[in-house]
Parts: C-alpha cells; structure tokens; sequence
C-alpha cells in the first residue's frame, strides 16, 4: 500500500466516520468499496448504492448510524443531488461524511451547496490532491444556545418585570 492511498480523502472520511464506531453504514461510490471500510470500520453491516443515483432510491432504506458518499457527485446534477443529499442526512444517516472531487466541481457542484446543507469542511483540497472532505453530524448540527433557555428568557416569572 503506498503512502497516497494511506492518507486519501476516502480513507479520511471512513476514519472519522469510525470515531463513532457505527453498527451500519450506507455506502454511496462506486463498486469495490467493501474491503477497505471493512479494513478501516471492522465488521459493520453495509448497504452500498452504486450510480446511478436517485433520490427515489433512498425510499425503504431505513436508518443507517453512518453515511459516506464518495466518488459520485460528478455523475449526479447539482439540483437532485442537493436532494438526494438532504433526504440522506434528514432521514438515513446519523453521520455522512462526503469527498467532494474537482471533477464534481466542473460539473457544478459548489462547496457552498454543501455548507448549506450544514456539512463541515475537514480536509482543504491543498491536503488531499484536489478532493475535499465534508462531515455531516446531527450531534453537531443543533448545538445548544445560552440565550435559549428558560434561565434567560423564557422564564413565565419574568414576564410581567420585563419588557423588550
């Protein structure tokens, strides 16, 4: 094995998505992608969805602890893709962790649509040749507010002492 395929963006997103240690996965790439998240998540059940990609084929799937979408987003256009990328997140997948390749880029993908759909960058596309690495977390999505609690403002004792 040498040391590019050690540290690519595929590898990097199987490993954060291992931090969780997942029960099932969802694999949306190519053929071949068995051995290596077997090699890198252990013996987790897998589902792998290979292009052509649909939202439609999300329907009857389930609930999967992880995700990861790989190598696919040049063949889907920008608009079912946003989709198909919501209804994943929203309904599938706990974590989905995304390669955004250059090739994805020409076909008009924006690393913008992705932070939108609040995917956090994790690796710069100067450190994985030209591919970037994206991390949907639930855990991360919502996180807690100071202002949001009934110690600030949503207090029933302080209605009639406060006015804004």
């Amino acid at each position: 094995m040498t040391e590019d395929s050690m540290f690519s963006p595929q590898r990097l997103a199987l490993g954060t998505l291992a931090e969780s240690r997942p029960g099932s996965v969802l694999i949306v790439a190519g053929e071949g992608w068995g051995t290596e998240v077997n090699e890198i998540l252990g013996g987790v059940d897998q589902t792998v969805l290979s292009p052509p990609i649909a939202p439609e084929h999300l329907s009857g799937l389930g609930r999967f602890d992880a995700g990861l979408v790989t190598g696919i987003l040049r063949e889907l256009d920008p608009k079912p893709g946003v989709e198909f990328l919501g209804l994943l997140r929203n309904l599938h997948c706990t974590r989905v962790a995304l390669t955004l390749e250059q090739d994805a880029l020409l076909a008009g993908w924006t690393r913008e649509a992705l932070l939108a759909l609040e995917f956090l960058p994790l690796a710069a596309a100067a450190k994985t040749g030209g591919t970037e690495v994206f991390l949907y977390d639930i855990d991360l999505y919502n996180r807690g507010r100071d202002w949001n609690t009934p110690e600030s403002w949503a207090n029933p004792q302080n209605f009639d002492k406060f006015r804004w």
